[in-house]
């Protein structure tokens, strides 16, 4: 048992070693020469030794990904492509190594690659926020939603969703045509951060698109309510940011939408006191083309 503990005080020593990054050069051969062990306790220390010695050489690895994070380039992307593959051949199930190499794929703009290294993580239990991000965001780039909604739903099965991917499963499921889970979904993801113009211009976006399902589907009091809430929305979005002028363009584009063109022109009255600059003209010259005035719109460009 002593020389069973002296082995195992040998691991935590590694072990610190490796969090420091102050490694000490070591002959791996002692293991062999503790002949007191039982053949069990052998191989687990072995085992647990191996793991560390895999991620010690795997450090430069992790370290040209910063470096390639820093400033891409194809030579270093290559190079850490190279030794992560190694790295990932002798310890398969290391999650932070599979994750760094679909970081290289992505950083190189294979998308395809990256993305089933990061599924490959998210399978062995990885559960970083980034890593899923960007996973969903790759799914629906490439217009996998069906898969993108799954994945989520898995992931919120072991903890709430963060405000970003809460705000991203929201858009999964209106692109899956689940609506109402849809607006659920980004109101607990706007929990407490309502103060936010661009939350509110995205919250009506969302009802809107929302709105159109409903439309299609043919339940009336659902578009009007989806559509007073989408308005009541971008207002918000207004009070809350008068000189932006995001929510003012999308509340003009959708009064006009809804064939309320009086009501968007005065909106637009009330816009012109507060966008100013070439930014100002350019969503004033959006909101004319929105009612129809291109020649006021023209001049704005």
């Amino acid at each position: 048992m002593e020389q069973e503990q002296s082995l195992r005080d040998q691991v935590a020593a590694l072990s610190g070693e490796l969090k420091t990054g102050n490694v000490k050069v070591r002959d791996m051969n002692w293991l062999d020469d503790e002949i007191a062990l039982t053949a069990q306790s052998a191989r687990t220390v072995r085992s647990e030794v191996e793991a560390l010695t895999v991620e010690l050489a795997a450090q430069p690895r992790i370290r040209l990904i910063e470096r390639a994070r820093q400033a891409p380039n194809p030579p270093i992307l290559d190079q850490a492509g190279v030794l992560l593959a190694e790295a990932r051949a002798r310890r398969p199930g290391w999650t932070r190594a599979i994750l760094a190499a679909a970081e290289v794929d992505d950083l190189r703009g294979d998308s395809a690659a990256a993305l089933r290294a990061y599924l490959a993580a998210i399978e062995k239990g990885e559960r970083d926020s980034r890593s899923l991000r960007r996973a969903v965001e790759l799914l629906y780039r490439l217009g996998r939603f069906a898969q993108a909604d799954t994945l989520l739903a898995q992931v919120q099965d072991d903890a709430p969703l963060s405000p970003e991917l809460g705000r991203l499963a929201a858009d999964v499921a209106l692109r899956v045509q689940d609506d109402d889970r849809a607006l659920t979904l980004a109101r607990q993801a706007l929990t407490g951060r309502t103060n936010s113009s661009a939350d509110q211009v995205w919250l009506g976006q969302l009802l809107l698109a929302a709105a159109r399902q409903a439309e299609n589907r043919r339940r009336p009091d659902q578009v009007r309510t989806r559509r007073l809430e989408a308005e009541q929305a971008f207002r918000r979005g207004i009070e809350l940011a008068p000189d932006d002028p995001d929510a003012r363009v999308a509340l003009v584009a959708a009064l006009a939408g809804w064939d309320r063109r009086d009501e968007a022109r005065a909106t637009i009255r009330a816009a012109e006191g507060h966008l100013k600059g070439p930014t100002g003209d350019l969503a004033l010259a959006r909101c004319f083309e929105a009612v129809g005035q291109t020649d006021q719109a023209e001049a704005k460009l």
